[in-house]
């Protein structure tokens, strides 16, 4: 006996249907939440991963700079065969200043006795622009020497004396040191303010200072 195919019946509102609009627009909706989610984690990301960098680029440079500046200040006067004239001290051709901006001192780094006319025995820091660097007149920069930090905002000295007093006391907002005040010079407090763009995070500031005694003072 041959049996025919039974007749299937498809209820309305049952089996295989597309998307309805309102189905379409609930995924849609809960799709653009996730990507919004999802950018707003990345962005936030990004923004920390930038601050985090430029903050190591800021702190690298100020510390690199500070170290150079420390380094030679402990070894200010340096004067190992007694000549008299190394430190904060006028000879010939050579005016030494110490102001709150910047410094110049002399050293006889190769213990001859003699202030030669170069950058290793004539030793100064300054601000050229946004550029922390060497001179060795206080006014120019040392041709050919890089600088020791960019994006430098200010550069500040303070001086004391062998019993902690300021010098000037008061010590003012500005102020150039006379001829004696820095023969009395036994310590030295140096401030570096460098700064770097950090995109949308903005400016990134980092301060540091450090304190320096010359052995040879």
């Amino acid at each position: 006996m041959q049996h025919l195919p039974r007749c299937s019946k498809t209820i309305p509102g049952r089996g295989a249907r597309g998307a309805s609009l309102l189905e379409a627009m609930v995924m849609l909706s809960i799709f653009t939440i996730v990507i919004v989610a999802v950018y707003t984690v990345y962005d936030a990301g990004s923004a920390i991963y930038a601050r985090g960098a430029t903050d190591m680029e800021v702190q690298d440079d100020g510390r690199k700079a500070q170290d150079v500046i420390a380094r030679l200040l402990r070894s200010a006067g340096n004067d190992p065969t007694g000549a008299g004239i190394f430190g904060f001290r006028s000879v010939t051709g050579f005016t030494p200043t110490a102001t709150e901006r910047s410094v110049l001192f002399s050293l006889d780094a190769n213990d001859d006795g003699v202030l030669d006319n170069n950058s290793t025995e004539r030793v100064g820091f300054a601000l050229f622009g946004s550029e922390l660097r060497r001179t060795m007149d206080g006014v120019n920069a040392v041709p050919g020497l890089l600088p020791l930090a960019r994006n430098v905002r200010t550069l500040r000295f303070a001086y004391f004396t062998a019993g902690d007093a300021p010098i000037p006391n008061p010590a003012g907002a500005t102020y150039t040191l006379t001829a004696a005040q820095m023969r009395a010079i036994r310590r030295m407090t140096v401030q570096v303010t460098v700064a770097a763009d950090a995109g949308s995070q903005g400016s990134r500031v980092y301060t540091l200072s450090t304190d320096v005694r010359p052995r040879n003072l």
